[in-house]
């Protein structure tokens, strides 16, 4: 059995994803970023296996349990009247891996991502083999990003 580590190289997100963005708020804000990765981190909410999706579900409602205090964000030290944003990608462990929201009518997300108000945002990814047995190995997962 393999293990599969997360990297990425944030400068090159950087600029693909957030250089536009960064650039029209530099009239209204000073914007700065920092990237971390953070390992073997759980989610508050335990998600159950969905046998319609084949995949295991959180739904909306448990979102706001999602997020983990003890998830330790560096953030750096600022000043009162500055104000950090957090941008989550989670990777689900594998034995809760794919893991999709569901809304409250039972349909999967489209995005995979929730915003928590005054916090950020974070977005689920399922990586490609997310979920797969070694018989299914490279099959495609029900939820990619």
């Amino acid at each position: 059995e393999s293990s599969a580590s997360a990297s990425w190289d944030f400068p090159q997100i950087k600029a693909k994803y957030l250089s536009e963005m960064i650039k029209a708020l530099q009239p209204l804000a000073h914007v700065s970023t920092d990237s971390q990765v953070l390992y073997y981190t759980r989610a508050r909410s335990t998600p159950k296996w969905n046998i319609e999706m084949n995949a295991y579900s959180i739904s909306r409602h448990d979102l706001p349990f999602f997020v983990d205090s003890d998830w330790n964000l560096n953030s750096p030290t600022t000043p009162a009247d500055v104000h950090t944003l957090h941008f989550v990608v989670y990777v689900p462990p594998k034995e809760h891996c794919p893991l999709i929201i569901t809304s409250s009518d039972g349909k999967a997300s489209q995005t995979n991502a929730f915003t928590v108000p005054g916090w950020g945002g974070v977005v689920i990814w399922n990586p490609p083999r997310c979920g797969a047995s070694d018989s299914t190995a490279g099959a495609a997962s029900p939820h990619q990003m």
